[in-house]
């Protein structure tokens, strides 16, 4: 068992890093077949990215939300754990309905896809990064 606070609050962070990536590979595995087979476009498949990279940043802002509360407030963090869930049925759909994402911008990142890839991941980090240090900071203050 984890001895420091900030051991405990690694390994929360490192549970959801593991899950974040077993998901992101599964879709990602099936985005390439469905591709291949010509069932979705690369408009689908950048619209699902972009979904991927904004709940992965609810999901670290989450936990630094659900230590702030504490046990006290179940009911709100109950809430809380259901929110990255339903964000990418209410952000794809719209996403796609609406092309948010311009032709322009499609081009752009398929052009560009290794810079692209190397923004998302050094953002996704830098939010779990200040969100882990932010946990620890509010663990720390709740031990003394």
């Amino acid at each position: 068992f984890p001895t420091r606070v900030s051991n405990m609050v690694l390994g929360r962070y490192m549970y959801l890093i593991l899950w974040l990536l077993i998901v992101f590979s599964m879709e990602y595995i099936t985005m390439m077949y469905l591709y291949n087979m010509n069932e979705i476009q690369s408009r689908e498949i950048i619209t699902m990215c972009f979904c991927e990279v904004v709940v992965a940043m609810i999901c670290f802002g989450e936990y630094t939300v659900c230590y702030k509360l504490g046990e006290v407030n179940k009911v709100i963090i109950s809430f809380l754990h259901v929110i990255p869930g339903m964000a990418v049925f209410i952000i794809y759909p719209y996403l796609i309905e609406h092309k948010i994402i311009s032709d322009m911008l499609i081009n752009f990142i398929i052009s560009n896809r290794n810079m692209t890839l190397v923004f998302c991941i050094l953002a996704v980090t830098l939010i779990g990064y200040v969100s882990y240090l932010i946990s620890c900071k509010i663990c720390k203050g709740k031990e003394i």
